[in-house]
């Protein structure tokens, strides 16, 4: 057997389901990249708080007083206690357990009974945080580069002034047991519709007739042909975890 170059990066079947793969990708893909948690609209006023994950790391994002979105650790460096379940509002972030209270930059405003013990450190870890087109992003190794930059084509194609004025509709969550790559890759493609959507996609945008010709090595567009009642299909994906699907 012949083992692949160091530089090989195509994936194997190891890459679904293996635990070090999937370390690597969390540190090295997910950590490095801007991820999209929520919506602004969720974080609308000064204090408001929304718990959000990224990855396996769990984060709390809240709107500022000068009105910037932040994203802090949602652990408490205390006792590793989750600071806040769903969503809260106030002008410090409080720790259920024992009361430690940190600002909304993250830095340490209180710790009951502590006075005389140094607490340096005890800070919350903070990640970099942007908003792009009403949604909120979270960049967890803080070396992605600009957000703007990587969603240009996407501000091209649709704008970000029309993604902005968005409101929630529903949320749907639910838990699987695939690799996130599952995901992104049935996404991107709408060969599928012939099988696993012939009843409802495929009469409407056939999956053969798709086009991906605009698409490049970090971003990919779909687009279908115009139904003359359900409009046109146009399927966005920009990595690592950006999925967007338009219907005009």
């Amino acid at each position: 057997m012949t083992a692949r170059p160091a530089t090989d990066t195509r994936l194997t079947p190891k890459d679904y389901w293996s635990g070090d793969a999937f370390a690597r990708e969390v540190a090295g893909v997910l950590a490095a990249g801007w991820i999209a948690v929520c919506r602004s609209e969720e974080v609308a006023g000064p204090g408001a708080q929304k718990a959000v994950m990224v990855a396996t790391t769990p984060v709390l994002v809240a709107r500022r007083e000068d009105g910037a979105v932040a994203a802090l650790s949602n652990v408490c460096r205390h006792r590793a206690l989750t600071l806040v379940e769903g969503e809260a509002n106030g002008p410090v972030v409080r720790c259920p357990y024992h009361l430690w209270a940190y600002g909304l930059d993250g830095r340490l405003q209180a710790a009951p009974f502590m006075d005389g013990v140094d607490l340096k450190g005890c800070d919350l870890p903070t990640y970099a945080a942007q908003e792009w087109g009403g949604w909120v992003f979270v960049n967890l190794d803080g070396r992605a580069g600009p957000l703007a930059d990587l969603l240009a084509p996407l501000a091209a194609d649709i704008g970000p002034e029309r993604l902005a004025g968005w409101t929630v509709g529903f949320r749907l969550a639910f838990e699987h047991d695939w690799n996130w790559k599952v995901m992104v890759e049935n996404f991107s493609e709408s060969y599928h519709h012939i099988g696993a959507h012939r009843d409802t996609l495929q009469p409407l945008w056939p999956g053969g007739q798709s086009d991906s010709s605009a698409s490049t090595e970090r971003w990919i567009e779909l687009r279908h042909t115009d139904h003359p009642d359900a409009g046109t299909l146009n399927v966005f994906t920009v990595f690592p975890f950006f999925m967007l699907a338009m219907s005009d």
